[in-house]
């Protein structure tokens, strides 16, 4: 699990930098060669109403598929969740 935020406080992607999808697509890229069958793209921005992109992967031995997936970020046996402040 990757999140990424601009430096800046953009809260609407025309605020955003290109460089932050650019990040996003390098980091993507990378979970799928090292093995993810899927990377799912997520951006709330409702609690925190700066733009960022929450990059889950999804690996071969994991049952749970898409939002079951984001879901589980509190899980012990998923990274450590980090609040964007």
């Amino acid at each position: 699990y990757i999140q990424l935020a601009p430096s800046a406080d953009a809260t609407m992607f025309s605020h955003c930098p290109e460089a932050l999808f650019s990040a996003a697509h390098q980091w993507a890229t990378c979970l799928e060669s090292l093995g993810a069958e899927r990377v799912y793209w997520i951006t709330l921005s409702e609690v925190v109403r700066q733009i960022h992109i929450h990059l889950y992967p999804r690996w071969p031995e994991d049952l749970d598929k898409g939002l079951a997936l984001f879901d589980k970020r509190n899980n012990p046996d998923q990274p450590a969740w980090t609040e964007y402040t």
